[in-house]
């Protein structure tokens, strides 16, 4: 069994609890730990919305620090890999040259925004667009190898972030959304949305927050596979879906999942359901292909 998971908060929770990134077992999904025979994981350093802008950047720095120490301190094992992600981009605080920062730090994966409106444009509990400053990150992400994350963003702010992409050549994904019409949460994907990164063949993580799974907030194995049956009856799904736990960023999860150490029993009941070769492909290949093609 292979994982790739398109993000966790992991580091973000680590330096905040002081404890290790890659080992402590007080973490959900910590780095250096997996049951999986291969691991890699898209690990996201979130920009605290109690932060202002520029705060957030300073924070950013501090945790990106902590955790190069840690690596450096404790080795991640070799069937172990990650790469750095941003989660809230208005921590450039409107600098663009900070773009070129994140990438010289490993940066692999932005998501644009988290909540409400900021220098970036509007968040999923909004209806508003990219600012001036969100289209001039789209516009130069590209150059940098720097993937766009719409997670977040507003339906206005997706559409837009996919319509300058065609012409900046820019790559976009959903890290962590599941299906907006399974579970009518507005941080989830409508199928406008989800079409637009199918046709592009772009991932599409599904998370484990019960909130976003079911309408009620209590989530199981079968709530996570209605939306990834659902989202299967659309054109190119099978080549898209993917894994985006949002380990680490959520105080509660799913029942039978408490922690990665868990998500091979939800791997093994996918199996059962869909086979061998779509669970391959959600769990490890899909993902796998996109970031090896970029």
């Amino acid at each position: 069994m292979k994982l790739f998971d398109l993000h966790s908060d992991t580091l973000y929770e680590a330096y905040h609890r002081g404890v290790s990134p890659l080992f402590s077992e007080h973490l959900q999904a910590p780095l250096g730990l997996s049951p999986f025979e291969v691991t890699h994981r898209i690990a996201a350093i979130w920009c605290d919305n109690t932060l202002d802008d520029e705060s957030a950047w300073q924070e950013y720095l501090r945790i990106y620090a902590s955790s190069e120490a840690a690596l450096i301190k404790e080795s991640l094992p070799d069937f172990v890999t990650f790469d750095y992600a941003v989660e809230d981009a208005r921590l450039l605080a409107g600098k663009l040259d900070r773009l070129m920062i994140l990438r010289q730090n490993g940066t692999k994966v932005l998501t644009l925004m988290w909540q409400g409106l900021s220098s970036i444009g509007g968040a999923w509990d909004t209806d508003e667009g990219l600012t001036d400053f969100g289209k001039a990150i789209v516009q130069n992400a590209p150059f940098l190898g720097i993937t766009l994350d719409i997670s977040h963003a507003s339906e206005k702010a997706a559409k837009e972030v996919l319509k300058l992409s065609e012409r900046s050549l820019c790559r976009v994904i959903a890290t962590h959304s599941n299906s907006f019409t399974v579970c009518p949460h507005r941080r989830n994907l409508s199928d406008y949305l989800f079409d637009a990164l199918a046709e592009r063949s772009s991932p599409v993580g599904i998370s484990m927050v019960p909130s976003h799974l079911s309408k009620t907030g209590k989530a199981d194995f079968d709530t996570i596979l209605s939306h990834i049956a659902y989202f299967l009856k659309r054109k190119n799904a099978e080549n898209i879906l993917a894994i985006g736990s949002d380990f680490d960023g959520v105080s509660t999860l799913p029942e039978g999942i408490s922690s990665l150490g868990s998500l091979p029993a939800f791997y093994r009941h996918t199996e059962s359901l869909l086979g061998k070769a779509l669970t391959e492909a959600i769990f490890w290949r899909n993902a796998h292909r996109f970031f090896a093609e970029g």
